[in-house]
């Protein structure tokens, strides 16, 4: 059932009942249900015959085997992409610190912040 387009329409319709809320944005009133369903519908329908994916994703980067479960897959992929996140991170705050500290400032959070 994972990856399929009754799972993917449940959760594309999940996520827009759930941010229909432009009462609280200063509109009048919130969509109707039907006006949300009709957009689940017409949206959900063309990306899931139409969308590919964002063309940077580097799939099959990690070459794991295949008899690994999904789920494995995933957990460790995201372990690398958090990993490579921290790692480009890291370097951005410490290229900040070596920039304030050559311009002679204190190192701060938000000045390290602002240049990170």
């Amino acid at each position: 059932e994972l990856g399929s387009f009754e799972s993917f329409m449940r959760s594309l319709d999940a996520y827009a009942y759930n941010h229909n809320s432009f009462l609280k944005q200063g509109f009048s009133e919130n969509l109707p249900l039907s006006s949300i369903r009709a957009t689940v519908k017409s949206v959900g329908r063309w990306t899931w015959d139409r969308y590919t994916g964002d063309r940077r994703c580097h799939r099959g980067a990690m070459q794991l085997d295949g008899s690994l479960s999904l789920t494995e897959r995933q957990s460790l992929a995201a372990r690398r992409t958090h990993e490579l996140r921290h790692k480009a991170t890291e370097s951005k705050i410490r290229a900040a610190c070596r920039q304030l500290q050559d311009q002679g400032k204190a190192l701060v959070r938000s000045a390290i912040a602002a240049l990170a």
